[in-house]
């Protein structure tokens, strides 16, 4: 049944953010739901501290977005406008993918003066499950914005033939909403599936850059 319920509830979630809301209540609904999770679950400082670093993400792209942070010229080439957004977007997704790689090291300098509390840290099935999210984030961001680049490469100085080559090469920018709805949405389910304790359990799986943790959760 738990199953089900997650289904249904990150289902609803992205019904609604991609049929009903704008893209900035959208992104709030995320958060909202990120946050409850963290708060309903904060006696367990991995799950509160892995949707800390969730929504502060989204909030940070929030920020970016709805003012226009880092802006290009309005009258630049299009190229431009896109190439802006799809770095964005790689960026945030690659600081957190090392942030949720980096997590128990992190949770245990936050409380580092809590030995009690540090004894509890470890990575989760829920850190790696969105680690491979966050991966999936990654590639569908650098592949928009190759294929933005190739499209335009008149652009970027280059001439003739090949300037041109590559510019009917649309079936990401045209899908990209598609594509990062998709993995939004296994990213709610990952998130809500933080309510089954076996998503809550330490990982077996070791990561290269991760120090072992001192004792399951």
């Amino acid at each position: 049944m738990k199953v089900i319920a997650i289904l249904f509830a990150a289902t609803l979630i992205m019904y609604l953010a991609t049929h009903v809301l704008d893209a900035v209540k959208a992104e709030i609904l995320y958060v909202s739901v990120i946050a409850f999770i963290g708060i309903w679950f904060r006696s367990n400082i991995n799950i509160a501290h892995i949707c800390a670093l969730l929504a502060s993400q989204h909030i940070v792209s929030i920020i970016i977005f709805n003012f226009n942070l880092f802006p290009v010229e309005p009258d630049a080439p299009g190229v431009w406008h896109n190439a802006r957004a799809f770095t964005i977007h790689f960026i945030l997704d690659l600081i957190l993918f090392f942030a949720i790689g980096l997590r128990p090291a992190i949770s245990r300098w936050v409380k580092r003066h809590y030995d009690d509390a540090k004894q509890m840290i470890c990575m989760t099935n829920a850190d790696i499950a969105l680690l491979s999210i966050f991966g999936l984030f990654m590639l569908a961001d650098s592949l928009a914005l190759i294929e933005n680049f190739l499209r335009n490469l008149r652009y970027l100085g280059v001439t003739g033939t090949l300037s041109t080559y590559f510019q009917n090469w649309t079936g990401i920018y045209y899908n990209y909403e598609l594509i990062k709805s998709f993995i939004l949405g296994l990213e709610m389910i990952a998130v809500l599936s933080i309510i089954k304790p076996s998503v809550r359990k330490q990982s077996s799986f070791k990561l290269p850059f991760n120090a072992p943790s001192q004792q399951s959760s």
